[in-house]
């Protein structure tokens, strides 16, 4: 009976482990304008890597929003703007070509191969076409592989 006690508190503490995984999750809270389009974005995000850029991208109902960085990943604020070599924001519906922001701020937070991205008001103000893009919220728990 004590070997029988033993193994069901094992269980228990597992299961008990096992409901702490989703707050480790990768998780999108993205609101993204695209023209006259508002969108929230809540799919998964994936990631990649090279020696020299690491992306993330999160695709969801027609929509993409993809961030390249130059590694190494480091935490920190990078100001977009034209020129900004360090980190680009672009978003795009199916179909239609990409609108590169060159406004706004991304915060980044890198530690242990995780990666958090806060948009603070990322956008490419209107042109004399009507396109536009704002991107705002945060993408969380990203494995950069």
């Amino acid at each position: 009976m004590g070997q029988v006690i033993i193994c069901c508190s094992f269980v228990v503490v597992a299961a008990c482990g096992s409901t702490q995984a989703p707050s480790t999750a990768p998780k999108t809270d993205v609101q993204v304008v695209i023209g006259d389009v508002s969108k929230s974005l809540s799919a998964t995000p994936i990631a990649a890597e090279n020696a020299n850029r690491s992306v993330v991208q999160v695709a969801e109902g027609g929509l993409t929003v993809f961030v390249s960085l130059a590694s190494p990943l480091q935490s920190g604020v990078v100001s977009m703007s034209s020129s900004q070599a360090s980190a680009s924001v672009w978003a795009a519906q199916q179909g239609a070509a990409p609108l590169i922001a060159t406004q706004g701020q991304l915060s980044l937070e890198y530690a242990q191969g995780t990666l958090g991205i806060t948009f603070d008001d990322i956008q490419k103000p209107e042109d004399s076409s009507g396109s536009k893009l704002m991107i705002t919220g945060s993408i969380v728990n990203v494995a950069v592989p």
